[in-house]
């Protein structure tokens, strides 16, 4: 009987002992497939830094497609049918390896050196790349992991509100002087103030070592502008000793999300900056003479809120020089010359245009994505004291509605948003004019004078939003007739802001509210940091940035 019992007992545990061993080396081949599988993926990170390397030090090493120089190894992406040919890389002092492929534009075969924009940068200005890693397994294979990441040139839809000059356009001038003449009373020269503002405003501010200025508004012109308001020249007294007109960020203004300036920012109070750290707060001035990048305005202390990451002496992004390029790009039918009116719709675009014979036609949205409007018969173009009498042949477009699909519209002349622009579902659109980007606004009764502006409303809308990507490149995004008028609530932008100079869209009150125009209430749109409307215009020579990486699954 203690046999048969000792037996039992010994074949229990054996059959327990047996169990243990199993279930311990399942735990081993579990630990040795996960370190393997995460050892692949540090490799595919390895090589999409080797590549961000490179691209650091060279922003057209993209543009080589695979013929890059030694060591680097670049191949064509493969389908993964087939024997596999791309180049692999060993990770010094490991049995790790990393490939790296150039995944081509839609429709193209691969990346072509000899077209490398066509064949590579898709609509949204982005090329991709993936980067595989590899550790070998006990059974002769692989353990893999891949990664994509696109990459996009860094550009004005990165920062919700970007200026070049931090100053008024110098065509404003003629607001402040009722359109009449003007002139520098100098014993050398005579030019108009307007001449003046053009040649000595368009500069930026840049504080010397001691404190003052070597760059805008440097000279004082004290007594010395002039005008004539009936028949004879008189010292204009509402002009000082600093004509360059000053725009500064107010105690209690936000910017909801990130801003970029080429030029230093004038602070008055505590406005806020950004929402979070992530949030770049970028200013080009660099830090000199006791100047941090901002300064104080006059009779002001300057203690702005940085909730963004503020960084004096930021590269400067240039812009480029005209909207043409979108002139190739447009198709013969989405390419219009004169004024022409754009409703948008969630299933097309209603348009109308005299030289082309249409009134309120139905349009699909453009294949690629880009409406252009020329210049015809123009002459002069905007003029502030009468924004709206622009002749029909320049190439303004009118536009209100909204949007049901990704969107560029591009003038040679201006875009006027006539009322509410939105989005419906997950839709971008971009706005790209030569000169102004203006919000409709028409009065009556209008009266200029050294005392100020009075006119009266006419017909205007109230409380607008425009979900966009805003870009003017030689002038601002502003209000018509911002100077005058009863005030219009709120101009709400979810989006991005881009303009060559400040643009004003409202005047404030000595109770913190608005006079004129409208209230600011501008908010970055997200997405805007990984995607852009179709072939949305990059700064020149702008260094690219990786918009975002995900993993492939299942690994190539």
């Amino acid at each position: 009987m203690t046999l048969v019992t000792v037996s039992l007992t010994m074949l229990v545990v054996m059959g327990l002992g047996a169990a243990a061993m199993t279930a311990a080396s399942g735990d081993l081949n579990l630990a040795a497939h996960d370190d393997r599988s995460k050892r692949a993926y540090a490799a595919a990170e390895a090589g999409l830094h080797d590549y961000l390397f490179h691209l650091s030090q060279n922003n057209g090493y993209w543009a080589l497609c695979t013929d890059v120089p030694p060591p680097a190894r670049i191949s064509d992406a493969w389908s993964g049918v087939g024997d596999d040919p791309r180049r692999w890389r060993r990770l010094s002092g490991t049995d790790a390896e990393y490939a790296i492929e150039l995944l081509p534009a839609p429709g193209q075969p691969r990346c072509d050196s000899n077209n490398a924009q066509a064949s590579m940068i898709n609509a949204q200005g982005m090329f991709r790349i993936r980067t595989t890693g590899r550790v070998p397994t006990a059974n002769g294979g692989y353990a893999k992991r891949s990664i994509v990441a696109a990459f996009r040139r860094r550009g004005f839809i990165d920062f919700l509100y970007y200026t070049d000059f931090e100053t008024t356009d110098p065509s404003w001038y003629e607001v402040v002087s009722g359109g009449r003449p003007t002139r520098i009373n100098q014993s050398n020269a005579h030019p108009t103030f307007l001449e003046w503002a053009s040649a000595s405003c368009a500069r930026y501010y840049r504080p010397t070592v001691s404190g003052g200025n070597d760059g805008r508004g440097s000279q004082s012109w004290s007594g010395q502008i002039q005008w004539n308001p009936g028949g004879s020249w008189s010292s204009w007294p509402s002009r000082g000793s600093q004509p360059c007109t000053e725009i500064q960020f107010a105690h209690g203004d936000v910017v909801n999300g990130p801003l970029h300036t080429n030029d230093e920012i004038m602070v008055c109070g505590s406005p806020t900056f950004g929402r979070n750290a992530q949030d770049r707060i970028e200013v080009s001035a660099p830090p000199r003479g006791g100047f941090s990048g901002y300064r104080a305005a006059s009779g002001c202390s300057a203690n702005p809120n940085f909730e963004g990451t503020f960084t004096a002496n930021s590269p400067i992004l240039a812009m480029p020089p005209t909207n043409t390029k979108l002139k190739t790009v447009a198709e013969p039918a989405y390419t219009f010359t004169g004024e022409t009116e754009i409703e948008l719709t969630g299933s097309g675009l209603v348009i109308t245009n005299a030289a082309a014979g249409l009134d309120k036609a139905m349009r699909a949205y453009p294949p690629n994505g880009v409406i252009y409007v020329q210049n015809g018969d123009c002459g002069q173009t905007t003029r502030p004291l009468a924004p709206l009498d622009n002749p029909e042949g320049c190439g303004d477009a009118h536009i209100h509605g909204t949007y049901g699909s990704d969107l560029t519209i591009a003038t040679e002349n201006d875009i006027l948003v006539t009322d509410d622009v939105r989005m419906s579902n997950d839709r971008m659109l971009g706005l790209i004019a030569n000169n102004y980007v203006r919000v409709h606004h028409t009065i009556r009764n209008l009266s200029v004078g050294s005392g100020g502006s009075s006119c009266t409303n006419n017909d205007s809308p109230t409380n607008v939003e425009i979900d966009a990507a805003i870009l003017s490149l030689t002038r601002s995004f502003t209000v018509d007739y911002y100077f005058c008028g009863s005030p219009l609530g709120d101009l709400t932008v979810h989006g991005a802001i881009a303009q060559k100079y400040r643009g004003p869209v409202g005047q404030g009150s000595s109770g913190g509210g608005i006079s004129n125009g409208y209230l600011k209430d501008y908010n970055y749109d997200d997405r805007l940091a990984y995607r852009s409307p179709p072939h949305f215009l990059d700064p020149v020579q702008s260094a690219w940035r990786l918009a975002r990486q995900t993993e492939q699954t299942p690994a190539r």
